[in-house]
């Protein structure tokens, strides 16, 4: 069978390999995408946490001073933080 012109960009799912290493990557960057949007839910809820009391943004430097980052930059040890919380998400 030869494909025509209008089959010739498309991805048939007999076709799709998730061992092949370009099959690997796209479920990584798929998972990396999934991780991102989980942890900004996340980061919401944090948020409205934070305004009716159950959380203090200041935690996440508590991450950071257990690591000890926060002797490099101690003005951004939140930021720092929350940088490594939403790399976390994303990567486990």
């Amino acid at each position: 069978m030869v494909p025509s012109e209008a089959d010739s960009g498309t991805l048939e799912a007999s076709e799709y390999d998730s061992d092949s290493m370009t099959g690997i990557v796209f479920d990584g960057v798929i998972g990396a995408i999934s991780g991102a949007v989980g942890t900004a839910a996340m980061t919401v809820i944090l948020l409205v946490a934070t305004t009716l009391g159950g959380f203090e943004i200041e935690s996440f430097a508590m991450i950071v001073d257990l690591i000890g980052l926060s002797a490099v930059a101690p003005a951004y040890a939140v930021t720092i933080g929350y940088l490594l919380f939403l790399g976390g998400g994303m990567v486990t």
